[in-house]
């Protein structure tokens, strides 16, 4: 049970998308081997932006996307409710795969109850546990730093209690992305990891189109 938080604009469902294509596609991640599967990415908002981003990742990249085991949700989810659950695990069970990763983008956009309530909380780490002990996967929990906080996630302190890893993303000099871990339950913290935003263009229904997509910054050291 993982967490990537940060602030809005941050490039944290960049980063996320990122993660997910690698294990869908089987590739390495910035250097890291996968364990490739089918990826379930639960989206709480801007479904078509998250596809002009897929489409970039491909163009990146140059394989196509289309038998990439990477799936979409119609709608955002209203976790913890348990109508909710059941409706998450009928729409996995129709595609036929046991997905390696569940990608939940974002906790506001699919909770329902008080993020700083403990018992909420409490009750949506519940219903992701289920989810991702029915399957023996991980999920990928994309959240928002606290609005005076900036080094922590919003919310109730049991949502970091429960988390076995968690990731800070966070905008830095030159519109450099910094992947930073603030938690890492039984390994060593990795180092931080430097990314940018490179344009690419794509075609997009016939039509070229520019795009973004995450790639990583290589560390280089300079004369003095």
């Amino acid at each position: 049970l993982c967490q990537l938080f940060g602030a809005s604009g941050s490039g944290k469902s960049f980063v996320a998308i990122s993660i997910g294509m690698a294990i869908a596609a089987g590739v390495p991640w910035f250097g890291h081997i996968v364990q490739t599967g089918g990826v379930i990415y639960i989206c709480g908002e801007g479904k078509a932006g998250i596809t002009k981003r897929l489409k970039a990742w491909e163009a990146r990249y140059g394989q196509n996307i289309s038998p990439i085991p990477f799936y979409i949700s119609s709608m955002k989810a209203d976790f913890p409710e348990p109508s909710t659950v059941a409706q998450v695990r009928q729409a996995i069970e129709a595609l036929g795969i046991k997905p390696r990763l569940i990608i939940i983008d974002t906790l506001s956009r699919n909770f329902v109850g008080n993020e700083n309530e403990t018992q909420d909380m409490a009750g949506f780490i519940r219903a992701i546990d289920d989810l991702k002990d029915c399957y023996g996967a991980s999920v990928l929990i994309v959240h928002h730093t606290g609005h005076g906080e900036k080094e922590r996630s919003r919310g109730s302190g049991a949502l970091k209690a429960a988390m076995d890893a968690e990731y800070l993303v966070e905008k830095a000099k030159a519109g450099q992305i910094v992947f930073r871990c603030t938690k890492m339950k039984d390994a060593e913290e990795p180092k931080d990891k430097t990314f940018e935003l490179a344009p690419v263009t794509m075609l997009v229904s016939d039509f070229p189109q520019t795009g973004v997509v995450l790639a990583g910054i290589e560390m280089t050291m300079h004369e003095r």
